[in-house]
């Protein structure tokens, strides 16, 4: 019997095993409804800690997000995918009526571009009837230690390009994240009506 032949088929089974416990059941976020890919994933867990400069250079932390509920979001300026198709349609969300008493927290991956005044980030953001809060780690580095605290999944494209998962996440007025969209390109607006009451 060749027992390195099933030393190697025991070892290759068990990277297996770990590596679909990593992405299922550690991973609360990645699993969604796949009936329904815009319900939402409910969940129940504490904002990771944080603490990050604002536009302004004020420092923002997980702690200063306790005082309302907050759509909270990753993107860049540059992104020429979801991230621009991501930000047209919470802007869209943001400005409605019902989320009045709602926060919205950006925060860029690309930190040292979106800084600038002039990048198109600032400037789209700038139109906007109502200000995001702009966050902007301290490197690029950085802004991908911040996205995994979130379990959002950060790797470097061709040239400049961040590739990213595109996720939206939904907290309540305690600091607590309660709905977790895995890809905000597929929510509808139908699935925004009610959310006061799903977070509950």
């Amino acid at each position: 019997m060749n027992y390195r032949s099933i030393i190697s088929k025991f070892i290759s089974v068990s990277i297996i095993l770990v590596c679909f416990y990593f992405v299922f059941a550690a991973n609360p976020f990645v699993i969604g409804d796949l009936k329904h890919p815009d319900s939402g994933l409910k969940v129940d867990r504490e904002l990771p800690k944080f603490k990050i400069r604002n536009a302004e250079g004020f420092f923002i932390s997980d702690s200063d997000l306790q005082i309302r509920k907050y759509l909270i979001y990753f993107a860049y300026g540059e992104c020429k995918s979801v991230c621009r198709t991501g930000l047209s349609k919470l802007e869209t969300f943001f400005s409605k009526e019902e989320f009045k008493s709602w926060g919205f927290v950006l925060i860029s991956l690309s930190p040292k571009e979106d800084r600038e005044k002039q990048s198109w980030m600032r400037k789209y953001l700038s139109r906007w009837k109502r200000q995001p809060i702009l966050l902007l780690p301290e490197d690029r580095q950085e802004a991908e230690r911040i996205a995994g605290l979130f379990q959002v999944a950060v790797s470097k494209g061709t040239d400049d390009e961040i590739l990213h998962r595109n996720p939206l996440f939904i907290t309540d007025d305690n600091g607590r994240i309660r709905i977790v969209y895995p890809d905000l390109s597929v929510i509808s607006e139908e699935s925004f009506r009610n959310l006061e009451a799903k977070i509950h």
